[in-house]
């Protein structure tokens, strides 16, 4: 997700909640925990874990780094984090 929110397409779809309605509508359709949706459609969107959930995530892309798994010049962990933690505020600020 975070290389996605960094190109311009994903800026785009970022901004223009109406250009990319899809998200919103196409998962009501099989989502069984609506109040998750619900959720983030609220200002309550959580992107970035905390506590042994984010220790184990960051566990587990260590280990995808250093298995070399991962092409390019891979983003340290926290900067994904920090990638995630910015969408999560921009999209909590929205008035949706």
């Amino acid at each position: 997700m975070a290389p996605v929110v960094t190109l311009e397409f994903g800026a785009r779809a970022d901004d223009d909640i109406e250009w990319n309605p899809g998200p919103r509508t196409h998962e009501d359709g099989f989502i069984e925990n609506r109040r998750t949706h619900a959720n983030a459609a609220q200002g309550q969107l959580r992107l970035v874990p905390e506590g042994d959930a984010r220790k184990a995530l960051a566990d587990d892309y260590g280990a995808m780094l250093d298995d070399a798994i991962l092409l390019g010049d891979p983003a340290t962990f926290d900067q994904l984090m920090q990638v995630c933690a910015d969408l999560e505020g921009k999209v909590n600020r929205r008035d949706v």
